[in-house]
């Protein structure tokens, strides 16, 4: 049996090396103005209320005058959920990014007074995405979390649609979580070198189904449990409204929307049933052969393999699912590797595209 050495190195082919050039010095500095940040988050918040009160006020006021006004009230509802939804963040503000220092050399990051030494312990840098970025009242956040996912701090980085806000942010991805991802890369690939002769020339994989499983629990049913409970609501009785007749007369206008929230929730558990049932549970990389699960590919039939949403990204939102695709001389599979955003995915996929990188160099896209 005979070892490949391989050097630690920043920047892989696969990780996101276009914006690493700053990772030559032996110290990263970002700044941020925590009085601008919170100034563009106050007048965004009010703003968000009274855009919701323009929307609702006026329907309930004119609604003898001018009934074609309560068509607003539904709109205004939705804003003004998303606002309460919203501002209990506000809470994060006093907690602000300040500075960030990135110590190259010696793999440490200070946050404001805050340090995290990647060297001793697991630590994860996430900013909000997804509809937190595009609310033009939302506080976005840095939050680290531990290898439990368990959040360690959080840190207040501006509105999602502030400019200035969203300059700090792309800063943060070009530095620190680019950083983040390949020092984890470079820990990643220094394992596969010692479980290699420990494990006897085996690579061994094992996805958390149960944690893939909760995490659309959490977040996916989510979306069907809103829109049930929205058509349950729809069918309370005209006398639990008693004087207010313009907000009963909304109910219908619920319940057809409803449906739709209903119909998304159906349609994404479908699709996470389909990807669960090719979830890779465990897999076994040798020099000579690959088993996933139940399936067995010697290393000379096969042809190409290649892994979508496999990393971290910290150049992209994040979403969708993970997959790892397989081309043989008798078929092409692909594998369910759970949610792209899903932290506890994150090594399992990292080890694998690694151990792929290491014995299939040749074959691995």
């Amino acid at each position: 049996m005979t070892l490949k050495c391989r050097q630690p190195y920043f920047g892989s082919a696969r990780l996101f090396t276009s914006n690493m050039s700053d990772l030559n010095e032996n110290k990263i500095i970002i700044e941020a103005d925590e009085r601008r940040l919170r100034r563009f988050q106050i007048l965004n918040i009010l703003l968000g209320l009274l855009l919701a009160a323009a929307l609702i006020v006026p329907g309930f006021i004119f609604r003898d005058m001018a009934p074609v006004l309560l068509l607003l009230g539904p709109f205004g509802i939705v804003v003004l959920a998303f606002w309460l939804w919203t501002v209990p963040s506000v809470f994060i503000m006093r907690n602000p990014v300040k500075r960030i220092e990135i110590f190259t050399d010696e793999g440490k990051v200070r946050i404001n007074e805050d340090i995290y030494d990647l060297n001793s312990k697991v630590v994860y840098f996430e900013l909000d995405s997804g509809i937190l970025r595009c609310l033009p009242f939302s506080c976005t956040r840095l939050t680290v979390t531990d290898a439990e996912k368990k959040t360690i701090k959080t840190y207040y980085t501006g509105s999602g649609t502030n400019k200035y806000a969203c300059e700090i942010r792309n800063n943060i991805k070009k530095n620190l979580l680019i950083f983040d991802e390949n020092h984890k890369q470079i820990s990643s690939e220094e394992k596969i070198d010692d479980e290699y002769l420990d494990g006897f020339g085996v690579v061994r994989i094992e996805f958390p189904a149960a944690n893939i499983r909760n995490e659309f629990y959490k977040e996916g049913a989510l979306i069907l449990g809103i829109g049930v409970f929205a058509y349950a609501f729809s069918f309370l009785p005209e006398s639990v409204f008693m004087e207010a007749q313009s907000l009963y007369s909304m109910l219908g206008f619920m319940r057809n929307l409803s449906y739709l929230v209903i119909a998304m929730g159906l349609i994404l558990s479908l699709v996470f049933y389909y990807c669960y049932r090719k979830l890779a549970r465990k897999i076994e990389i040798r020099e000579n052969s690959i088993k996933i699960n139940d399936e067995y590919y010697l290393k000379e039939d096969i042809l190409w393999i290649s892994m979508i949403n496999s990393n971290k990204n910290p150049e992209n939102t994040g979403e969708g699912e993970a997959w790892l695709m397989v081309g043989s001389r008798k078929t092409r599979q692909r594998f369910y590797l759970g949610q792209a955003r899903n932290t506890k995915c994150f090594e399992p996929r990292r080890k694998l595209q690694n151990a792929l990188d290491y014995f299939f160099n040749s074959k691995y896209d």
